[in-house]
């Protein structure tokens, strides 16, 4: 005789996958809300949550006999997280989402910018950051280059690309994202889609 309400649910998978998006989303968290110190607690206090209504689940769904329930929930956890590394794997990152979510907007900028097909256009965009005094930080900037050598290691990169960047950006905050020369600082260069590229800065 099958126990009423015993089936499989999606609710459990739901839950541990969007914990798991919080925990990759922390850093667009910290830039975006500026949670800084509140957001340790915070993570783990989502992360506490879903371990006791996995233990409180699970317990009931066995003394209940709901074995497809228990199922449910035994197999929410892994199959979410395939499902994140899934996503981060083909690109799908908080990042690449919020070059989408204003797609048409930076496309546009970029078609307006001078030299635009030439190959050479280049354009920064300021995404924000993460940290603070004491801790390690990180700055977030969104780059569109037509030529595609922001992506080549700084050896490789030409130098005619070097000159045209010198000229641009010496003498901004921008310049830092070229510079590389400082033991604590570390730049990080992602494709995203065609010629833009999150630049991720980090200071030690």
């Amino acid at each position: 005789m099958n126990n009423r309400g015993d089936g499989f649910t999606l609710t459990f998978f739901i839950l541990f996958f969007g914990v798991g998006l919080l925990f990759v989303s922390e850093s667009d968290l910290d830039r975006l809300f500026h949670l800084w110190l509140l957001l340790p607690p915070l993570l783990l206090l989502a992360a506490g949550i879903v371990i006791l209504i996995f233990c409180h689940y699970s317990v009931k769904y066995i003394v209940t006999r709901r074995w497809r329930r228990l199922a449910s929930i035994l197999l929410a956890p892994p199959l979410a997280a395939v499902s994140i590394v899934s996503m981060v794997h083909m690109g799908v990152t908080p990042e690449w989402l919020h070059l989408h979510f204003d797609r048409e907007d930076y496309f546009a900028q970029a078609a307006r910018l001078p030299n635009a097909s030439t190959g050479t256009a280049f354009q920064v965009w300021d995404w924000g950051g993460t940290g603070g005094v004491a801790t390690i930080s990180q700055i977030y900037s969104l780059v569109y280059d037509e030529s595609d050598e922001i992506a080549l290691e700084p050896a490789k990169r030409s130098s005619g690309w070097q000159q045209r960047m010198d000229k641009s950006l010496t003498g901004t905050a921008r310049y830092s994202i070229l510079d590389q020369s400082d033991s604590t600082h570390e730049v990080e260069v992602t494709p995203l889609e065609g010629h833009f590229y999150l630049i991720v800065q980090t200071y030690e």
